[in-house]
């Protein structure tokens, strides 16, 4: 079922963030500089939506909403959910109604 277009998704940042394991620690420089830039696109948003894979260390989800508490507080409260999805299988249509549904609750 398909989730209400007509709510607005005012900023929609879709992304997939990979790491170098042959070198963690320029992975994670770079994933905090990438972090930061995400940061400050999703400033302006009333409400986020953080959709991600839920596993394991390289969950990226959740390592964006660590940084947004750590470095962003007034970002990081705004977040009115963390969605788990298979990412693998997810179309961008679906993380779209994923996020309009959160929205909406």
């Amino acid at each position: 079922m398909a989730s209400d277009p007509t709510i607005p998704i005012t900023s929609c940042i879709i992304s997939r963030i990979r790491t170098n394991p042959g070198n963690a620690a320029n992975g994670r420089r770079k994933n905090l500089t990438y972090y930061e830039k995400i940061a400050d696109a999703l400033a302006p948003a009333d409400k986020i939506a953080v959709v991600g894979h839920g596993a394991g260390k390289s969950n990226a989800a959740h390592h964006l909403t660590e940084f947004l508490q750590a470095h962003h507080r007034e970002t990081y409260q705004r977040i009115v959910r963390e969605i788990v999805a298979d990412l693998a299988s997810i179309t961008t249509p679906q993380i779209l109604d994923l996020a309009r549904q959160a929205l909406r609750e």
